[in-house]
C-alpha cells in the first residue's frame, strides 16, 4: 500500500483540484511547482510509494495547493528514500513540463541574479516557509530557512529547499560551487562535487546554510543588450529598456543597470533626465509592456505574470499597472478578450 494511504490522507488529495476553496491557515500557497519536483523525483525513484490520484498533478494550472500535502510527501520521501535523495529532489527541474516560474528561475544569468528572484518566488507564494539571506561579500551568502509563523520547518523541509536552490545555482555553472551546513562547517556540496551525506553531517540541523562560489567577470556587455535593429545609435533610454526586457523578471537595480551599460548610475540618471525620462519610469514601463503581453497572449495566473515581470509582489502589480493602463490586470485581460471576440 502506498506510504501516503497507509497515512490516510485522502482527504488532503481530495482538496488538490480545489486550491479556491481552500481558507484556512493551512494553506501555506506552497507552489505545486515544488510539490510537483517532490512528486516526479520519488516516481522516478520508488513510484510505487505514491497513490494514484497525484498522477494528475498539474503544476502549470495548479498556481497553489495544500501545505498538509507538502509535509507528507517530503516526510514520506525522507522516511522512506532518506536525506540525501530529499537533497537531490531539486535536480528534478530540468523534468518538469514547462512552467513559466520556473523558466525565469533557471534563466538567470549568474547565482546572485537567482537567489534574488527565488527571495521573491516566496514572497509571491505566501509560503509559510521563507529564506532569509544574507550577502556577505560577492560569491558569498549565509542563508536560515524559517517560518513565518507556526512550527519551525523540519529537517526533511529544510533539505529539499535548501537541494532546489543547490540545483538551481549549479545550472548557472559557478566556479567552486560550495555549501555547507551551519555551524560549523558540515559540507553538502564541496567545489563543484556533491558530498555523500552521512548522519553525523546532519548533526546540529539544517536550518542554516553558507553557500559560496569563486566570482567571475560574468557581467552583460552594453553592445549585447541592444537588440533592436537599427543603423542609428540607440538612446541611452531605449537600450536600457532593451537590458531591462531581456529579463523582465530579475529585480535589476540602479547600480546594477548602469553597470551593464558600461556607465556609472549618476551618470544614467543625468542622461535619463535629459531625455525626459527616469529610472523608476523605465522600470515601470518595461514591466507594464511585459504585463500588457502576457495578459493578451497567454493564460497565466496574475501571480505568474505578476512575478514574470519583475513587480515585488501582486498588490505593487496591481497598483503599478492601474497607474499605468487605468485598469486592473483583469480588467484589462477581459477586455482586451472582448475586443478580440468581436472582432
Amino acid at each position: 500500500m502506498p506510504w501516503l494511504a497507509q497515512r490516510g490522507t485522502a482527504p488532503i488529495l481530495a482538496k488538490m483540484g480545489e486550491p479556491s476553496r481552500m481558507a484556512t491557515a493551512e494553506i501555506d500557497y506552497a507552489s505545486a511547482l515544488m510539490v510537483a519536483l517532490v512528486v516526479d523525483a520519488v516516481r522516478e525513484q520508488a513510484p510505487g510509494l505514491l497513490p494514484a490520484e497525484l498522477e494528475g498533478l498539474d503544476p502549470i494550472r495548479q498556481a497553489h495547493t495544500s501545505m498538509d500535502l507538502k509535509r507528507h510527501l517530503l516526510r514520506m520521501a525522507f522516511d522512506e528514500l532518506g536525506p540525501a535523495f530529499v537533497f537531490g529532489i531539486g535536480r528534478s527541474i530540468h523534468r518538469i513540463p514547462f512552467s513559466p516560474l520556473l523558466q525565469a528561475l533557471l534563466r538567470s544569468r549568474n547565482a546572485e541574479v537567482l537567489l534574488a528572484k527565488w527571495s521573491r518566488f516566496e514572497r509571491y507564494g505566501h509560503s509559510l516557509h521563507r529564506t532569509r539571506m544574507e550577502r556577505r561579500a560577492p560569491g558569498h551568502y549565509v542563508l536560515e530557512h524559517y517560518a513565518t509563523k507556526g512550527p519551525a520547518p523540519g529537517l526533511d523541509h529544510d533539505l529539499f529547499i535548501l537541494g532546489v536552490l543547490a540545483a538551481g545555482i549549479e545550472t548557472t555553472e559557478p566556479k567552486d560551487l560550495t555549501i555547507s551546513l551551519l555551524p560549523g562547517s558540515r559540507r553538502l556540496i564541496d567545489r563543484g562535487t556533491r558530498v555523500a551525506i552521512e548522519e553525523s553531517v546532519l548533526e546540529g540541523g539544517a536550518k542554516r546554510w553558507q553557500i559560496h562560489w569563486a566570482v567571475g567577470d560574468d557581467l552583460i556587455e552594453a553592445s549585447r543588450v541592444c537588440r533592436t535593429p537599427s543603423t542609428e545609435p540607440l538612446s541611452l533610454s531605449s537600450r536600457a529598456c532593451d537590458l531591462l526586457a531581456g529579463d523582465t523578471s530579475q529585480a535589476w537595480s540602479l547600480a546594477e543597470t548602469a553597470r551593464a551599460l558600461g556607465t556609472s548610475a549618476r551618470s544614467l540618471q543625468r542622461q535619463l533626465s535629459k531625455e525626459g525620462t527616469s529610472y523608476s519610469s523605465l522600470v515601470r514601463s518595461v514591466r507594464v509592456e511585459a504585463a500588457c503581453r502576457l495578459l493578451e497572449t497567454t493564460d497565466y495566473s496574475m501571480t505568474e505574470i505578476g512575478y514574470l515581470c519583475g513587480f515585488a509582489d501582486a498588490a505593487h502589480f496591481s497598483r503599478d499597472f492601474r497607474a499605468s493602463m487605468g485598469a486592473n490586470p483583469s480588467q484589462y485581460r477581459a477586455a482586451t478578450r472582448d475586443i478580440e471576440q468581436r472582432i
